[in-house]
């Protein structure tokens, strides 16, 4: 999973939040009450009635109050698999998707950029990010960014191959 892709579930994640949270306030208002004055019956009717009118019992999908709440893409963040989304969750994957700095295919295409002409800083540019006018520094972090198949991938389109001690291209 992209570093983007993450991003925009984590936006959609906190923006389901978000709207669920509004539903709830809206509705505690139209209680005209508290939560602190409300008897247990009321406060349970009351949570009953947001979660049915949202249709989507959404605290869990952020915290993980239930994991069978969690939709697909959201058990992907679950690294731990505990049933919720942690920072510590995001840290990890982050980690173990990403490809470092150090990987031979990152090095090896920041060095065939750096040896380019115009044209050669072109083609690097549309395999490593899908436009023309990407900077160096656009490259790195779009590389740094993608997991070892897609760095792969890209080292591909761009003739490089794995030897021993080295790399070469083809």
């Amino acid at each position: 999973m992209k570093l983007t892709e993450l991003k925009k579930l984590i936006k959609e994640t906190i923006q389901e939040e978000q709207d669920y949270n509004k539903l709830f306030v809206h509705m505690l208002d139209k209680t005209h009450k508290s939560l602190a004055d409300m008897s247990d019956m009321e406060k349970k009717h009351f949570f009953n009635a947001v979660d049915k009118a949202y249709k989507a019992k959404s605290e869990g999908r952020l915290r993980g109050y239930n994991e069978a709440e969690l939709t697909a893409g959201q058990k992907q963040l679950d690294v731990d698999k505990d049933g919720e989304i942690e920072g510590s969750d995001l840290a990890k994957l982050r980690n173990k998707n990403e490809v470092g700095t150090n990987d031979w295919h990152f090095k090896a295409i920041m060095k065939m950029y750096d040896m380019a002409g115009s044209f050669g800083k072109k083609k690097i540019s549309v395999a490593a990010t899908g436009t023309t006018n990407a900077s160096k520094r656009d490259i790195e972090r779009e590389l740094r960014d993608t997991d070892y198949n897609e760095i792969s991938d890209i080292s591909d389109k761009l003739g490089l191959k794995e030897t021993k001690g080295a790399q070469k291209k083809k």
